[in-house]
């Protein structure tokens, strides 16, 4: 049976680190004139640093990542919390997508989720909103210490649910993780916007 498989970040929910610094800077006191450069600390000693991947991979928590992102920002352990913080918070399902998975139930397409996530940030979202039982099956990084693009988080999941790759589709915002997934066999679709996916879903669905 044909299989959907849903990224989180970028797909079901909005993900914009740009935002969310801009956010956080200004709930901080911080010198206008500093702001450019804080923000460029935020973006390479924070969201673009290894740590921030082995938090994804589980294998940092949230409370030793705040201690890090700190010692190298130059900010406090608690702006670093802040900002843990406001990057969950900015967490918002995208509508259009949310119609597309209702639309998938509706046709009783298996549905299932493979993202990199902290487990601490998951369990907050698996409170958070209430559509996680349209799905058969979810997959966090952080909770198996594998992360995307590599071939065993997907091999993982394949195992769990018993799923045939070529019976699965992919959905995800990174060109690299969608081409890992079609090296195993999976049919790949690099997600932008629910409206530009749906056609590509529905002639693999039709295929």
């Amino acid at each position: 049976m044909k299989t959907v498989i849903f990224d989180l970040g970028g797909v079901v929910f909005d993900w914009n680190p740009e935002s969310i610094m801009t956010a956080f800077l200004e709930s901080i006191q911080v010198l206008e004139s500093e702001r450019s450069a804080l923000k460029m600390r935020l973006k390479k000693e924070v969201f673009n640093h290894p740590d921030w991947l082995e938090a994804d991979r589980g294998l940092l928590t949230e409370a030793d990542a705040a201690k890090r992102f700190s010692a190298r920002t130059g900010r406090t352990i608690p702006e670093m919390e802040q900002l843990l913080a406001l990057t969950t918070a900015s967490l918002r399902p995208f509508p259009e997508t949310l119609q597309l998975i209702d639309d998938l139930v509706k046709m009783s397409i298996p549905l299932y989720v493979l993202s990199n996530m902290p487990s601490e940030r998951g369990a907050f979202l698996l409170k958070s909103f209430d559509f996680w039982d349209k799905f058969e099956g979810i997959i966090l990084s952080g909770d198996v210490q594998l992360l995307k693009p590599d071939a065993a988080i997907y091999k993982h999941l394949l195992s769990r649910f018993g799923l045939a790759p070529t019976d699965c589709a992919f959905l995800d915002d990174s060109q690299p993780n969608v081409i890992a997934a079609a090296e195993l066999g999976i049919h790949g679709i690099h997600f932008r916007n629910a409206a530009d996916c749906r056609p590509q879903l529905e002639a693999w669905l039709s295929g």
